[in-house]
């Protein structure tokens, strides 16, 4: 170790006599993934974790510990929380092989592991800059096969372009490549490239790095390339290898907005006066639909139908505040600014228009007592007599379009098995609260992996062409008391006809939320035969205030297929994309044994930001398109087991329409700033 050492720094040396040394900035190993489950070196974890609210992936042909250890190894990672990351793992040696047969294979025992990793940086009471910080991690969690688990402990320490990382980790299996104690050196002599030692028991490594940032839109990726050298021959790895990776903040671009934390928006927009008779013709032309003027004394109301900004209700009341602004920002008006969707009003911001013109141009808050904040939008609000509307058709269809996306990763049928449809959802609005739901399923033959074709293993979840849907739900606020109901009518997941019921109340400013669900459908081609779905579901949601990115959310009943028990959620919010790990444990009944999985779930916002669509025709992506990987835990088998612990999806759900669960005044007040920011960059040209 102690030669590696030496020319790490050799070699930095000599670097530095070029460029000055004030132009070298830290290259941290926390901005970049190890392919063995952790963010660190190449072999080794440091002490810190992979950026709150930022993705990064690594892929390269290594599989240390493994027999053979050149293959597939493939890593996606995400920065959950300050000092919380989550890593996700597939390694194999040939993508294609059949296990269970083992017709083709590349090697004679190849090996298939999907697995999750976490790491945990422990909060230290002394100053990090000037002392090493401490983590406690794991590599490969959950799944019946364990070939690289192992616990780990380790302390890292920065000085100057220096990273010093030291540990002592447990191996749970004779694969595990990280084991005993082990040690890291990184250097960075330029801000784009970081030369590194590491060391496990007796086996060394050296290897180079190299970054550069890259901006595609509003999206700003730092992707990276690794050159790795094993300063030994021994069965832990090959003597040398390539990869590459790429690490991205969340918040930006396709993956959600700017972050609610602060305010983001790059310069403030010119708010141009326009006469209060322009107002309702304004939000018009923005894409604001069934707008409604009236007044109460000198206070101003105005509602307006939400469709074009679907990624956050903020931004419609960003949007509609600037024309407020622009309108009576000059005068001592009070306003009130309803914003509605399905004709439902789902927010209410409340403030003087002087206030509100001042925060968009600057930023800060208001003076002499006046506030700008939303209120309860379920409180008793008597409406005005002297509403005023101007025509607009109410029969106006909304074309949703998204992907459909099955996988199975890691299975021993193969390592990346994947199909894919196009999802066609036609909304028809009709009365205030009612709308029509039908939805149509179209297979993408030409994104279809092998194992999804007839006579093999997933040939049965293949997708069809097939309609899904036929419902009309109704949604029901009722004031006082902060609840939403909706009730669904109709045919769903194509066969099964019958009603489902669900409601979500909020208490302590929407910190809390509780919801319930019931349904009965009857399968339609055979309902005498086949016993009805009758799923009664509870759920408990807390996203306390301290730390309002964390949802924890708790459901518990009978789900879709009859099975019984509970299914726990940690759900992290970067932005508008929402992470979210899980653990579901149900049973079919009381003579069969409980089934228990683990899993990892993305949703982003694929649809423009802001898609006023047509005056007549709404065309746009889902606000929330979902995708989860999971495998089951506790178990000694890896069968393929499906059907479980399944959450009735009758169309978007109320918590959907509840801008995805963001609807308590707590969350909406202490993301003003996303007004202003909304207003300022989102292009409505």
């Amino acid at each position: 170790m102690i030669r590696s050492l030496i020319v790490v720094a050799l070699a930095g040396f000599c670097l530095t006599l070029g460029p000055n040394q004030t132009e070298a900035q830290t290259f941290s190993a926390s901005r970049s993934l190890s392919p063995q489950g952790y963010s660190g070196g190449v072999m080794t974890p440091s002490a810190f974790t992979l950026p709150f609210g930022s993705v990064s992936a690594t892929h390269d042909r290594q599989l240390p510990g493994a027999a053979y250890p050149h293959g597939y190894n493939y890593q996606l990672g995400f920065g959950l929380a300050p000092g919380f990351e989550f890593v996700g793992r597939l390694a194999t040696q040939d993508l294609g092989c059949d296990l269970f047969r083992l017709v083709g294979c590349r090697v004679p025992s190849p090996i298939r592991d999907f697995s999750a990793s976490m790491k945990f940086q422990l909060p230290v009471p002394w100053d990090e800059m000037r002392w090493p910080s401490l983590a406690l991690g794991y590599t490969d969690g959950g799944g019946a096969a364990t070939q690289f688990r192992s616990y780990y402990a380790v302390a890292t320490q920065r000085w100057k372009d220096y990273e010093f990382s030291f540990g002592s980790a447990q191996a749970k299996s004779a694969t595990a490549p990280l084991h005993g104690s082990f040690a890291a050196v990184h250097y960075a002599p330029l801000k784009w490239l970081r030369l590194s030692a590491e060391q496990i028991g007796g086996d060394r490594w050296l290897s180079v790095m190299a970054q550069h940032p890259v901006d595609i839109g509003s999206l700003g990726m730092v992707p990276y390339v690794y050159g790795t050298r094993g300063m030994q021959d021994g069965p832990l790895t090959e003597r040398q290898w390539l990869g590459f990776g790429f690490n991205v903040p969340l918040g930006g671009g396709v993956w959600g907005s700017a972050s609610e934390r602060k305010d983001n928006s790059k310069g403030a927009r010119a708010i141009v006066k326009i006469d209060p008779n322009e107002v309702r013709e304004r939000l018009t032309g923005l894409g604001f639909h069934e707008v409604r003027l009236g007044e109460q004394g000198q206070r101003v109301l105005i509602r307006v139908e939400n469709t074009a900004l679907q990624w956050n209700i903020l931004d419609a009341a960003g949007i509609a505040l600037g024309v407020i602004a622009a309108a009576y920002g000059d005068t001592d008006k009070s306003f009130r600014l309803e914003i509605s969707q399905r004709s439902v009003v789902v927010a209410s911001l409340e403030g003087s228009a002087r206030c509100a013109k001042g925060f968009l141009l600057t930023g800060e808050g208001c003076s002499n007592g006046e506030v700008l904040q939303f209120v309860d939008p379920l409180a008793f609000n008597p409406e005005p007599s002297n509403w005023t509307s101007s025509w607009q058709p109410r029969f106006r269809p909304e074309l949703v379009m998204s992907p459909s996306i099955t996988t199975g990763l890691g299975t021993e049928y193969g390592a990346l098995d994947i199909a894919t449809a196009m999802n066609f959802n036609w909304l028809l609005p009709l009365w205030p609260g009612a709308y029509f739901d039908y939805n149509r399923l179209v297979p993408v033959d030409a994104i279809k992996s092998e194992d999804f074709e007839q006579g093999r293993a997933f040939y049965p979840l293949r997708f069809i062409p097939i309609t899904n849907r036929k419902l009309l739900h109704q949604i029901i606020p009722v004031e006082g008391l902060g609840t939403y109901f909706r009730a669904s009518v109709g045919t769903a997941y194509t066969y099964w006809k019958g009603w489902h019921l669900e409601s979500a109340s909020q208490a302590l400013d929407g910190q809390v939320r509780l919801g319930l669900s019931t349904a009965r459908f009857k399968y339609e081609p055979y309902p005498e035969w086949v016993l009805p779905r009758t799923p009664r579901l509870v759920s408990w949601r807390y996203a306390p205030s301290r730390f309002p990115f964390l949802h924890t959310e708790l459901q518990t009943g009978k789900f879709w297929s009859g099975d019984k028990g509970y299914l726990l959620t940690q759900r992290f919010w970067q932005g508008d994309t929402s992470l979210a790990i899980y653990f579901r444990r149900t049973q079919m009944n009381d003579a069969q044994p409980l089934v228990s999985f683990a899993g990892f779930q993305i949703q982003i916002p694929l649809t423009p930001r802001y898609a006023p669509g047509f005056r007549h025709f709404d065309l746009r992506g889902s606000n929330q398109w979902n995708y989860s990987a999971e495998s089951k835990v506790l178990e000694k088998d890896n069968i393929i087991t499906t059907g479980y612990g399944v959450v009735p999806r009758i169309g978007d759900s109320l918590i959907q329409f509840m801008n995805r669960d963001r609807l308590g005044v707590d969350y909406l007040n202490r993301s003003l700033p996303r007004l202003r920011q909304a207003f300022s960059d989102i292009d409505r040209s």
